[in-house]
Formats: structure tokens, C-alpha cells, sequence
């Protein structure tokens, strides 16, 4: 019997040691090397000691553990990011541009979204039954920053209307919290950034429809479609576990809409 149970247990040992030589031999021990501009809050940027931080990057960083891989990330400026997939300094990039842009789909395929850019605007929380959606503002007086799409938009829509240009976000949101304006317009990523950063309170934030969504993705070199299946099984298993959402509530405190 004793005999038997050692038997028995040997076998059991030799089966698992076997599992985990199969699964390490198995296992892809490749390199990503990603390119960032490392200047692009909230996606890419450097701390204060230079470590490098984002929701990219933090999202690239899940993606290559889900696929048991690592990754190097390369600080490149952003007008040439997508000509570094084309030169090979890079297999893919995280940025945020459009990825709808004929300009921007040169040399480059892209995975499945990963973030979805609109306009939206913030009130009050005691405007926010008054101010139900952007189209009750009419005549009201806007505080925005320098953007030229946010710009844009409010000239060709609200033409009558006084526009309030600030420095920064942060005087911006001064002026709505002090009432100088009735709203603060911007783009979701920036607007959820800053208010998530510095912990605003008594404010609600409602999307605008109808202002031309920029899709976020990753790209990767026109030559490289193997890796690009792997990073949408990766970025496709983060949205199946929700995981996703933590890293989207990290830097917007709140969850991801794909």
C-alpha cells in the first residue's frame, strides 16, 4: 500500500513538473517596445522623478500581462510616433490621435478601441435640472480653454453667446465655481482628468452628442498583423474582465463606456 502511494505520488509530481515545463516552453517571452510621447496627460506623461504613468500606459501594461509578455516603452515625440512604426524603432504606439484620420492611418493598423473622445460640458450641481443638456444654454456665457475644436464648436452653434477663454482648466473651473460662467466645456478625457486629479466635488458632467467622437486605438506597424491579433485578444480580454474599468477609474474616476 505504502509502496503504491509513493508510486502514486511520483507520478502526480512528474505530471506537474511536466505541465510547467510545457507552460514556461509555451509561454511568449517576446519584447513589446511601445512608443509614447510621455506629454500627452492623461494617456502618457512623466512624474517628477521621471517615471513614466498614463492611462495608456497602465493600459499597455495590462494588455502585455494578459498575453504574458513584456514591455518597453520608448519616449518618442508625438509628430513622429507614427513614422517610428514605419522605421521599426517601435512595434506599436499609444497616443491619443484619431485614429479615423486618413493622415494618421499611414504605415499603421489599429486594434479595437480602447477610449472613445467627445465634448462635454460640467455645471453645478444645483444648475444641473436647469442645464438638462447643452441644448438649454442657449445665450448663457461659456468658460473654455484655448482648444480650437472646442472653439469651433461653440462659434458655429452659439454664435450669440459670450465665450470665456482661460489660461488653464484650472482657472476655467474658477470661473464656474465662482459663477463667472454657467458651464465649462471640454473634451471627456481632459474634463474627468482634472476633476478626478484634483478631487472636484458638486459638479455634474453630461456629454454633448453630435461633436465628432475621436476614437482612440492602438497602433502598430502595416507589416505586423500577428501582433496586432494579440494586442486585440489582450485589450479584448481587459474588456470581458472588466478590468478596464479600474484603470479607467484610476485617471477618470470613472468606468470605461466600451
Amino acid at each position: 500500500m505504502i509502496r503504491f502511494l509513493n508510486f502514486v505520488s511520483i507520478i502526480v509530481a512528474f505530471v506537474i513538473l511536466a505541465f510547467g515545463v510545457f507552460n514556461y516552453v509555451n509561454r511568449d517571452h517576446t519584447t513589446i517596445y511601445v512608443g509614447v510621447d510621455g506629454y500627452s496627460a492623461p494617456f502618457s506623461m512623466t512624474s517628477d522623478i521621471g517615471e513614466l504613468k498614463g492611462f495608456g500606459v497602465d493600459l499597455m501594461r495590462a494588455v502585455a500581462n494578459a498575453l504574458d509578455v513584456n514591455v518597453e516603452f520608448r519616449m518618442i515625440p508625438f509628430y513622429v510616433l507614427q513614422d517610428s512604426l514605419r522605421r521599426g524603432t517601435v512595434d506599436a504606439v499609444v497616443a491619443p490621435f484619431d485614429s479615423n484620420l486618413k493622415e494618421n492611418q499611414l504605415n499603421s493598423n489599429f486594434t479595437v478601441p480602447y477610449f472613445k473622445n467627445n465634448l462635454v460640458f460640467a455645471v453645478k450641481d444645483n444648475l444641473a435640472s436647469k442645464y438638462k443638456d447643452i441644448s438649454s444654454m442657449s445665450g448663457v456665457k461659456f468658460c473654455v480653454t484655448d482648444k480650437p475644436d472646442v472653439l469651433k464648436y461653440l462659434r458655429s452653434k452659439y454664435k450669440n453667446s459670450v465665450i470665456m477663454i482661460f489660461a488653464s482648466s484650472e482657472d476655467a473651473f474658477s470661473g464656474l465655481y465662482k459663477e463667472q460662467c454657467a458651464t465649462f466645456i471640454d473634451s471627456k478625457s481632459s474634463m474627468y482628468y482634472y476633476i478626478s486629479k484634483h478631487r472636484l466635488r458638486k459638479l455634474t458632467v453630461k456629454d454633448i452628442p453630435f461633436t465628432g467622437e475621436v476614437t482612440y486605438k492602438i497602433a502598430v506597424g502595416d507589416n505586423k498583423a500577428e501582433l496586432l491579433n494579440k494586442i486585440n485578444k489582450g485589450l479584448d480580454y481587459l474588456m470581458s474582465t472588466r478590468e478596464i474599468d479600474e484603470i479607467s477609474k484610476k485617471w477618470f474616476s470613472i468606468p470605461s463606456d466600451l
